[in-house]
């Protein structure tokens, strides 16, 4: 297929790096919401969630890759930014005080990290699609099936003032720092 369907956006990922020394707190819970949210909003956001993080985990196993671990704080700063972008009506990697996704994840309590990538959707309401479009486009691709990232985070907001089931996405991947004392798996 060619490109995002009409209604649909896709914006290209980044994929940055930031050096670290040492291994982060693994997050407990990626259940985080908004306070105000009410109990079926929250339900249907986890089910979104949980569709789209089932189809992304399907393209890493077909391409045999390990499978990503859900990490709370990925969680926490990937739903900021959809909320952000969703009640902005903006559609950039950086936000409009100028971080951009390492900088988010560090500040929702991830980190140190090696490495992080996003990829951002708007428009598209079933998460099975979110990720097809996703895997189409190959800067998104190379993120969600990079072998280096190890956790997940997903984000997905509705956007205000538009048609129904118009959502704003966002995946965070990253990888944890390895502190260089840490013992390696080959190395010996």
């Amino acid at each position: 297929m060619s490109g995002p369907r009409a209604g649909a956006g896709l914006l290209l990922g980044a994929l940055l790096l930031a050096p670290s020394l040492a291994p982060p707190a693994r997050g407990a819970e990626a259940t985080d919401r908004p306070a105000a949210e009410s109990d079926s909003a929250a339900a249907e956001r986890e089910s979104a969630r949980a569709a789209a993080l089932e189809a992304i985990q399907r393209a890493r196993r077909r391409a045999g890759l390990p499978e990503l671990a859900r990490h709370a704080a990925l969680e926490r700063a990937a739903q900021a930014q959809s909320d952000a972008l969703a009640a902005n009506g903006d559609f950039s990697h950086r936000g409009r005080d100028g971080r951009g996704p390492a900088e988010r994840v560090e500040e929702a309590g991830y980190g140190p990290l090696s490495a992080v990538g996003e990829a951002l959707a708007h428009g598209m309401e079933a998460p099975e699609l979110v990720v097809e479009r996703w895997l189409e486009s190959p800067p998104h691709r190379e993120i969600l099936l990079n072998s280096h990232f190890s956790e997940i985070g997903l984000g997905v907001a509705a956007v205000r003032g538009s048609r129904p089931g118009h959502r704003m996405w966002t995946a965070l991947l990253a990888a944890p720092a390895v502190a260089p004392d840490a013992p390696r798996v080959g190395n010996r």
